[in-house]
């Protein structure tokens, strides 16, 4: 991958509307109101090659409804504050230490109460789905399903924490533009951190017939289900 080219954007304010349709930009969101009273945001976004790393800030009560993105694989890095995530029929905490990984298959909605920081991290989903077959040296067959909750507090997770808000950092104040190698190595390292970190099973079929080349640490992670149920 070429890391030289980096996007930026950046925008702020008080008015939902203006909101719904700054998001239109990053992720066709649909903003709805929950409450009167004062709302505030501000997101800053730097891009490159398809990844996406988005630091959000919110106050205020109010919902945004992101459409699926066939695409990309969405992953939201707590930093201050408490969020609902609503994803299909689930409605999972968004509180620190607890990461949220969105499949590029799922609608979701963020529901705000109140201030609220996160990271937004986004990679192509044929991205992850190839690396994990470099790890297993074979192809992938039918659909990878990954958990939708991420360990933030230890591990790969902490370890995939801390380089988004890195890189972030780094590209906001442009000290990484310069460094596009040291840019490349932090991006590979977030990747592959997150397929440490985040639970995915694979179909039963998956490795059927197929002769595992393999390490015992490849194997560990991912998970064949041995049931239907999984």
């Amino acid at each position: 991958m070429n890391w030289n080219s980096v996007d930026h954007l950046s925008f702020a304010g008080t008015d939902l509307q203006e909101l719904s349709a700054s998001l239109s930009y990053l992720h066709n969101g649909e903003v709805r109101r929950e409450s009167r009273g004062i709302t505030k945001y501000r997101i800053d976004l730097v891009g490159t090659q398809g990844i996406s790393i988005i630091a959000s800030s919110y106050d205020g009560a109010f919902t945004i409804h992101f459409p699926a993105s066939i695409d990309t694989a969405t992953i939201l890095i707590p930093l201050t504050g408490n969020a609902i995530v609503a994803v299909t029929d689930r409605k999972i905490p968004s509180i620190q230490n607890l990461g949220v990984f969105v499949d590029r298959l799922q609608n979701y909605e963020l529901h705000v109460a109140g201030p609220r920081r996160h990271l937004c991290f986004r990679v192509p989903h044929d991205e992850l789905v190839r690396r994990i077959e470099v790890r297993l040296n074979i192809s992938v067959r039918g659909r990878l399903q990954f958990a939708n909750e991420i360990d933030l507090s230890q591990g790969p997770g902490l370890d995939l924490a801390r380089l988004a808000m890195t890189m972030h950092d780094g590209l906001t104040g442009e000290t990484l533009h310069k460094t596009p190698v040291a840019l490349g190595h932090l991006l590979e390292a977030c990747l592959e951190f997150l397929i440490d970190a985040v639970g995915h099973t694979t179909p039963a079929n998956f490795l059927a017939g197929l002769p595992f080349r393999g390490t015992s640490s490849v194997r560990s992670t991912i998970c064949i289900p041995t049931s239907p149920g999984g």
